[in-house]
C-alpha cells in the first residue's frame, strides 16, 4: 500500500514531546527556524512529522520514537516521543560525501568562513578565458541567481542569464551561457538528490501510514525545479511513497 507523502509550505500534539540534539553543541538560529517549520506545519497539518529548511543552509528535525534514541543525557519522564534536531548540514563533514566532490567544492569549502565543516550545505575556460573583479568576489554567485537561470531554461530563454553575466561584470557569448544555464541545472539537480536522499532516511523510520513534510526556506520556494526533482527522487529512494 502506498503512504503519500505531503508538502506544506511553512496537529500533532507537542505537549510533552522533548527536544533532543545528536550532539553537544550550540543551539543555532537555524535549529530553531528547523523547529519552527515542524511546529507550524503540524499547527497547519497533523500529519506533520518532518521540518526541512532549504534555505541560506539546510537542515531537518523529526518526530522519533523516544525508545530510539540510544543518547540520551537527560533523565527520561516516560516521553514517547521527541523531536531530533538532525543537523545535517554536517553530513559528510567525517569524509563520507568526498566520493562525490569536484574541485569546485574543495575550492567553495576552503574559501568558506568554516572550512571542512557544514559540507552539505556548500553547494557548489567561459568568458573567453576572461573573468571579473565582481565574479572573484566570494558569494556574488548567489543561489537566487540559480534560480533565476533554471526558470530561463524552463521557458527556453537566456534573456535573465545574460543580464546577469552582465552584472557580474561578464561578456558572453551564446556558448558561454549554454554552459552556465547546464552548470546550474546540474548543480541544483544534484542538492535536490542529497536532500532527497536524506529525507527518505527519515521517511523510513516514521511508524505512521500517512506523512507531511513541512518545508521553508528561499531556495525551495523560488526554485523551479527542485520540489519536482525531490518527488521523484523521494519515489525512487523510498518506494511505496509520493
Amino acid at each position: 500500500m502506498q503512504r503519500p507523502i505531503r508538502v506544506v509550505l511553512t496537529r500533532v500534539d507537542l505537549r510533552g514531546v522533548q527536544m533532543v540534539w545528536p550532539y553537544r553543541a550550540p543551539r543555532f538560529r537555524g535549529t530553531c527556524i528547523c523547529l519552527g517549520t515542524l511546529v507550524q506545519g503540524a499547527v497547519l497539518d497533523p500529519r506533520t512529522t518532518i521540518g526541512l529548511i532549504l534555505g541560506t543552509g539546510s537542515n531537518a528535525c523529526y518526530l522519533e520514537r523516544a525508545d530510539r534514541v540510544q543518547h540520551w543525557e537527560q533523565q527520561r519522564h516516560g516521553e514517547k516521543q521527541v523531536i531530533i534536531d538532525i543537523e545535517w548540514g554536517a553530513f559528510g563533514d567525517n569524509g563520507t560525501l568526498d566520493f562525490i566532490k569536484t574541485d569546485f567544492d574543495r575550492i567553495v569549502d576552503k574559501n568558506s568562513l568554516i572550512a571542512n565543516s557544514f559540507i552539505l550545505t556548500k553547494d557548489c575556460l567561459l568568458f573567453g578565458g576572461e573573468t571579473s573583479d565582481t565574479l572573484l568576489t566570494s558569494g556574488a554567485f548567489t543561489t537566487s541567481f540559480v534560480s533565476i537561470i533554471e526558470q530561463d531554461t524552463i521557458d527556453d530563454t537566456s534573456e535573465n542569464t545574460v543580464e546577469i553575466l552582465r552584472k557580474l561584470g561578464l561578456s558572453c557569448d551564446e556558448d558561454d551561457v549554454a554552459i552556465v544555464k547546464y552548470v546550474c541545472e546540474v548543480v541544483s539537480n544534484r542538492a535536490a538528490l542529497l536532500v532527497s536522499v536524506c529525507l527518505s532516511t527519515l521517511l523510513s523510520r516514521q511508524d505512521r501510514p500517512d506523512v507531511t513534510i513541512a518545508v521553508d526556506g528561499s531556495l525551495y520556494k523560488y526554485h523551479p525545479r527542485l520540489k519536482g526533482w525531490m518527488n521523484k527522487y523521494i519515489k525512487l529512494l523510498a518506494p511505496g511513497r509520493k
